[in-house]
């Protein structure tokens, strides 16, 4: 690899951890700016070691490509569109077959809450904190409107057909095609820290039993990570090309 190269890769690095940096010190000031006591930064939560066995082997799947795509602001849409994008050029305009590209999506920031599910959107009203408006309702979402499949056809239909699996920017979609999606722990912990800064705490629980609760409430197939900001990191070293959404 050249020294051009490099450089330019530690550049990109050090811009997405600072970006992260930042949204994950907003979180936590808002709690502060509400009177509470803030939430601590937990960079020594770890994975069970079967969770942590599984996640290897998924990122470690024989791929022609891998892209590491981080996603911290869950108002900043069109992420899912972006990754079909991407899936249909290595699978259809390269002909690289289904597994020529490895995606994994790192949420942290307020990106984390693209992995709750709808018990969490509901109970903490996400969608009225974050500005997040449900298509069919056209209110404050209340349920999770970017897990579910978003068409109905599987992928038997063709790539043109707009009802087929290969058109379809939901999580549910994307990861049966093989997207991996990374949750990252410290900022879970500060969104559950606001929630209750808020008084969005019907149960009146500590902010730690709040990120129990979301931890506990992810939608299937998502993998926790400590921090995201180093996952990044780590997924670069491991030959992962790097997108900032």
């Amino acid at each position: 690899m050249s020294e051009s190269v490099r450089h330019n890769r530690g550049r990109i690095t050090r811009r997405a951890a600072l970006r992260g940096a930042a949204v994950a010190g907003a979180t936590i000031a808002a709690g502060l700016g509400a009177g509470s006591r803030p939430p601590i930064v937990q960079a020594q939560w770890r994975a069970a070691n079967d969770v942590q066995a599984s996640y290897e082997a998924a990122i470690s799947r024989p791929a022609r490509h891998y892209q590491v795509v981080a996603y911290d602001d869950v108002g900043h849409l069109g992420l899912g569109e972006h990754v079909v994008n991407s899936l249909n050029a290595s699978q259809f305009s390269y002909e690289e077959g289904p597994d020529g590209l490895l995606v994994a999506v790192q949420l942290y920031g307020t990106g984390d809450v693209l992995a709750f599910n709808d018990h969490l959107w509901d109970k903490y009203q996400l969608g009225a904190k974050y500005a997040v408006n449900d298509p069919r309702t056209k209110a404050p979402a209340t349920r999770n409107i970017f897990y579910p499949r978003a068409t109905s056809g599987g992928p038997e239909l063709p790539p043109t057909d707009r009802q087929s699996l290969w058109m379809d920017p939901s999580i549910e979609a994307l990861q049966a095609r093989g997207v991996l999606f990374l949750v990252c722990h410290n900022a879970l912990v500060g969104i559950a820290g606001q929630a209750v800064a808020d008084g969005r705490n019907p149960d009146n629980l500590t902010t730690a039993q709040v990120a129990d609760e979301m931890m506990a409430n992810l939608v299937p197939g998502v993998f926790p990570v400590p921090a995201g900001v180093f996952e990044l990191q780590r997924l670069q070293d491991r030959d992962f090309r790097l997108l900032v959404y």
